[in-house]
């Protein structure tokens, strides 16, 4: 459980940086986004590519750690 809140509390600061970093032209469509950010377990789907960004370069450096001690 203390994972999940973790990750939440992580979820939380990205959303803010991405909430604040994207041109918002209209009230609405800002405040509808803004909504979706700080909504619990929904905001995971407002930042999903930047987590799967980070699983797939964590997947990555993970399959090459066997190679690594196999060169020394």
């Amino acid at each position: 459980m203390i994972i999940f809140y973790f990750l939440e509390f992580i979820t939380y600061i990205m959303c803010a940086i991405r909430w604040f970093s994207t041109d918002h032209y209209s009230f609405w469509h800002g405040l509808k986004e803004l909504i979706w950010a700080l909504m619990p377990v929904i905001n995971f789907t407002y930042v999903w590519d930047w987590w799967m960004t980070f699983i797939r370069i964590s997947i990555a450096l993970i399959s090459e750690v066997p190679q690594m001690f196999q060169n020394l």
